[in-house]
């Protein structure tokens, strides 16, 4: 009985510090990140097309000339919900000549990217992320005139588009 309440002990004074540091550690995130959702599951195809936006941006991360583009950044270890950064913008965007309504969620092909740029660098600095940590980075763009799918969101978010 003794011996057991010994190892019990001695583990529970391991773990004990594992749990304590776990919980002391404050969690690494942006300073500010602005996404329309964080969380969505595809429901019902909408429909599909031809995208268009009302103007140009630059991805980010790549340079990129895009409609819309969403970048998702973890620290090793991370997943499920859990993002150091997770931004998105995109332009008004148009499917075959029609506007959609709001900002959609973008499900695009996720590209992997790295902070090797100046510009990327900077923009991950003005976010408070250190460019220099190890980090997964995920592009997803949308590129003007590609064809795409409009799907519902089961949790009732906006609209997601996703490549066709």
């Amino acid at each position: 009985m003794v011996s057991i309440v010994g190892m019990a002990g001695g583990w529970g004074m391991f773990e004990g510090q594992n749990l304590y540091v776990g919980l002391t550690t404050r969690r690494r995130r942006a300073y500010r990140w602005r996404a329309p959702t964080r969380r969505w599951r595809p429901a019902a195809s909408i429909g599909g097309g031809l995208i268009s936006g009302e103007s140009e941006l630059f991805a980010p991360m790549s340079g990129r000339p895009v409609v819309g583009w969403r970048i998702e950044v973890r620290y090793p270890g991370d997943h499920g919900d859990a993002f150091a950064l997770l931004e998105q913008s995109c332009t008004c965007l148009r499917l075959d000549g029609v506007a959609t309504l709001g900002e959609p969620t973008l499900d695009t092909v996720a590209e992997v990217v790295l902070a090797d740029t100046p510009q990327a660098e900077q923009y991950l600095r003005s976010r408070g992320v250190d460019p220099h940590a190890v980090l997964e980075i995920r592009e997803r763009v949308v590129l003007a005139g590609a064809r795409v799918a409009l799907w519902s969101d089961r949790f009732g978010g906006p609209v997601i588009v996703r490549n066709g």
